[in-house]
């Protein structure tokens, strides 16, 4: 995917995903906080109307549960 196909998606390319992801990781500790504490934060865009952030921060999350959760 090129970088402007990813910022499309994700509002920001996929390495700075995941960057971001590990700075998160180190603040909260857990997978689970991490990904929860993102999804209060689509929830908070979705009730200001910003539905285009929402999305692309819902994309965000979902980028980071298939590269970082284990099954």
């Amino acid at each position: 995917m090129t970088p402007l196909a990813q910022t499309k998606m994700f509002g920001t390319t996929t390495d700075k995903v995941l960057a971001e992801y590990m700075r998160l990781l180190d603040m909260y500790g857990t997978d689970q906080m991490v990904l929860t504490s993102m999804l209060s934060d689509v929830q908070q865009m979705i009730e200001a109307g910003l539905k285009e952030e929402a999305r692309q921060a819902l994309n965000r999350v979902k980028y980071n549960i298939s590269h970082r959760v284990k099954t």
